[in-house]
């Protein structure tokens, strides 16, 4: 099983490989944990280094870290909202 410290590492990965019009970073703070998967939030490293809102990263959800496996992917608004993350 992954540790909070090395899923960060991959959704840190995950999160520069994914980025390509806006560079995306992983939000500082605890991730949640549902189960066998860690979730944790992501946004544009613009808009966390200036709070402008025109900068932010609308329309994504959190990077999904599979603490068995290691498999990261992004999950959507929707299915955040579902999960309630």
């Amino acid at each position: 099983m992954i540790d909070e410290n090395h899923a960060r590492e991959l959704a840190e990965r995950f999160a520069r490989e994914k980025s390509s019009e806006i560079e995306l970073v992983i939000v500082p703070g605890i991730p949640t944990r549902r189960g066998d998967v860690m979730y944790f939030d992501c946004e544009s490293a613009k808009y966390l280094r200036t709070g402008d809102w025109r900068h932010m990263a609308v329309g994504s959800g959190p990077i999904a870290v599979d603490l068995a496996t290691g498999q990261c992917r992004m999950i959507g608004p929707f299915e955040a909202a579902e999960l309630d993350l």
